[in-house]
């Protein structure tokens, strides 16, 4: 179902767009890999996920869906200052997009179970999310604190003001 608003601005809808984003973030149009940065920045600018799931490209004169195989970006870069609760840590998309990890763009793990463990993923707006790089998630754990109590261990780290649980051990 659409959403209203967009039904109204929208004057085509046109199916499938034959648009894929792999799982390392590499964009394909009809089978053939996207290499143009602008392109794929563009394309990113119009990029919605609607409350199924389904991604959308959108203009003000048509619409049609992608396939998207786990999220649309991966975080390739992190630069952090300041320590502990004053920590702020900044990652950086594919795209070369600034995502401030903290209360607005906020940072899970969520369990795959066809890889069986926990991967990290970071909320970018509109619907979208990014998961971070397997290097980036290891800076992140070196920067985070071990947490101890009767019951579990676990690893935190803080940005602008927040926590953020890395994983339990």
């Amino acid at each position: 179902m659409l959403d209203p608003e967009i039904k109204k601005t929208t004057k085509n809808i046109c199916g499938d767009f034959n648009i894929k984003i792999d799982k390392n973030g590499l964009w394909y149009y009809q089978g053939t890999p996207i290499n143009r940065k602008s392109l794929i920045k563009l394309f990113s600018s119009i990029l919605t996920k609607d409350k199924e799931g389904i991604y959308w490209l959108t203009t003000p004169y048509e619409r049609g869906t992608i396939q998207v195989d786990d999220v649309p970006f991966i975080v390739v870069d992190m630069k952090n200052k300041g320590v502990g609760s004053l920590q702020e840590i900044d990652f950086m998309t594919n795209i070369d997009r600034i995502i401030p990890l903290g209360p607005r763009y906020e940072l899970w793990l969520d369990s795959k179970a066809n890889i069986g463990n926990d991967l990290p993923y970071i909320d970018t707006g509109k619907g979208l999310s990014a998961r971070l790089a397997r290097n980036i998630f290891y800076q992140l754990i070196d920067l985070g604190e071990v947490i101890e109590n009767q019951n579990e261990s676990y690893v935190r780290i803080w940005s602008r003001g927040k926590s953020f649980r890395l994983g339990s051990f």
